[in-house]
């Protein structure tokens, strides 16, 4: 009769010292766990890094001194290679601004091309137009992030700008940007610089902001807008009609960076909205120096192709927006009119933009 080969069911029962021999093990390992939990939990109740190296066994704590000396290496290699890139950047910015300055000859008109720059053309005369009209306003509006802040009102101005240039601050600590303009009805300034200075104490952390004040002619601020009202007279039935300015979206606040809060008063998050306002500032002007300078033509032309994601996105929030404002108005209370988002009339948010 043949034997029946071994299940779970009709197994024999193996000799006992092999599983007192899998329990020591297991046992060996729930050991090695429970002291990885307290060395764990000795790591959490330890207030300095000193703290929880001495409280480490004295093996563990010999690697961590030889990691520590491996990583003290990795830093001084990881500075040289900071200040050697910085240095090349420096090196091949200054080849860049010969280049810069020839565009702006070319786009002001001072120069027109040389035959090595470009072959003549027939009907290429200079004619009536003076090099690339409105050449930085349409290479801002080919810009994603730039373009969501140019209003049409802000085009009007833009179209006398002649030239963008980045300039570093002195040590490597931070840049300015160098907007020229023409003589124009809008504002007096023939040049608006917005600055982002670096912390002396610590690198590639941004310490503040700087723009110019503009010096904006009689009722052509583009930043406001003029709001008129009317008032009646107490006890009578009398009208006057009040005019009164207020904020209105537009390119130009960027030469107006946030106000720090005032440091008795502000609150974390205060502080913390403050540093977002910065965060998104250096976006912008990282945008402007690191894209739209050195690629002002591609820009211009439309060779680099529009985030048509971008575009979408902010589709949907403004439609958002419009159903929000749409449940605001169904909700206002009877005999008022429902009033725009912001407290200003719908008309004159409108008129804002399009002014």
């Amino acid at each position: 009769m043949s034997k029946k080969a071994g299940t779970p069911f009709n197994t024999p029962i193996a000799d006992n010292k092999f599983p007192k021999k899998r329990d020591e093990e297991e046992d060996s390992e729930e050991d090695e766990t429970t002291e990885l939990a307290r060395e764990i939990q000795r790591s959490l109740t330890v207030t300095s890094p000193e703290e929880f190296i001495k409280s480490l066994t004295p093996a563990v704590q010999r690697r961590v001194k030889a990691l520590t000396s491996l990583e003290e290496q990795y830093k001084k290699l990881n500075a040289q290679y900071e200040e050697e890139i910085r240095q090349l950047r420096k090196k091949y910015e200054e080849m860049y601004k010969p280049l810069y300055t020839r565009r702006s000859e070319i786009v002001t008109g001072a120069s027109e091309p040389t035959a090595e720059e470009a072959p003549a053309v027939e009907g290429a005369e200079a004619g009536d137009i003076k090099g690339i009209p409105e050449f930085w306003l349409r290479a801002m509006l080919n810009n994603d992030i730039l373009s969501s802040t140019i209003t049409e009102r802000d085009q009007g101005a833009l179209k006398f700008l002649q030239n963008v240039a980045v300039e570093d601050i002195a040590d490597n600590k931070g840049f300015r940007l160098v907007f020229t303009f023409t003589e124009n009805e809008y504002f007096d300034n023939a040049t608006l610089v917005k600055s982002y200075h670096l912390s002396d104490e610590e690198d590639d952390v941004l310490d503040r902001i700087e723009g110019t004040p503009i010096q904006w002619k009689p009722k052509k601020d583009l930043t406001t807008i003029t709001i008129k009202k009317k008032q009646r007279r107490k006890g009578g039935k009398e009208t006057r009609t009040v005019e009164k300015q207020e904020p209105c979206d537009s390119f130009f606040h960027f030469f107006s960076p946030p106000p720090p809060p005032v440091e008795d008063s502000a609150d974390e998050d205060m502080q913390e909205d403050y540093q977002n306002l910065l965060e998104m500032d250096l976006e912008m002007g990282e945008t402007i120096k690191e894209q739209v300078v050195p690629l002002a033509l591609s820009y211009y032309t439309g060779a680099i192709e529009r985030d048509e994601d971008y575009d979408e996105d902010e589709e949907d929030f403004d439609e958002d927006e419009d159903e929000d404002e749409d449940e605001e108005e169904e909700e206002a209370p009877k005999g008022k009119k429902g009033g725009a988002k912001g407290g200003q009339p719908a008309a004159q948010q409108q008129e804002c933009k399009q002014q």
